[in-house]
């Protein structure tokens, strides 16, 4: 069996086994068991496409990037706070500088609070743009490998 050029036989050791169809499958690819009307032709070809080109949940990603963001910042500037600093330096130094950027942020416990909230955005808006780049590109590519498919089709008739 060939998919788009390349033989499933070099990545699987039998294409007819992919994701679950182990022993239902019968030799002409029709489900065994069922009745003559209720029987589906198994589709290898969508099942790798499928697997190969899963869609990954912007909104989850999203969700997730910001709080990872919110916690490492907010987590950062509480063990500053924690740590310390000698007599007569600023705490944070370095992290203090993000207050340029994000306003009323600073190495203290309520400007944690105000960090983590601006880093959650951040990471969310991020994570929403990565996503729904990720989604296009795949969706893209899987454009372009159908219509090289229909080029050779049409090539080799």
């Amino acid at each position: 069996m060939i998919f788009h050029g390349i033989k499933l036989a070099k990545y699987f050791k039998d294409p007819k086994k992919i994701s679950g169809f182990t022993e239902t499958i019968r030799q002409d690819g029709l489900y065994q068991g069922e009745e003559k009307h209720l029987q589906k032709p198994l589709n290898t070809d969508k099942a790798v496409l499928m697997a190969g080109f899963a869609r990954m949940d912007v909104i989850a990603l999203a969700v997730a990037l910001g709080t990872v963001c919110a916690l490492g910042l907010f987590l950062a500037t509480i063990f500053l706070l924690l740590k310390g600093a000698p007599e007569g330096v600023h705490t944070g130094t370095h992290l203090g500088l993000l207050g340029i950027y994000l306003p009323g942020y600073g190495v203290s416990w309520s400007g944690s609070v105000i960090g983590a909230l601006y880093a959650g955005a951040i990471g969310a808006v991020f994570g929403f743009v990565w996503g729904v780049l990720w989604n296009l590109t795949h969706y893209l590519y899987i454009i372009l490998i159908v219509a090289r498919s229909y080029w050779w089709r049409l090539m080799a008739e």
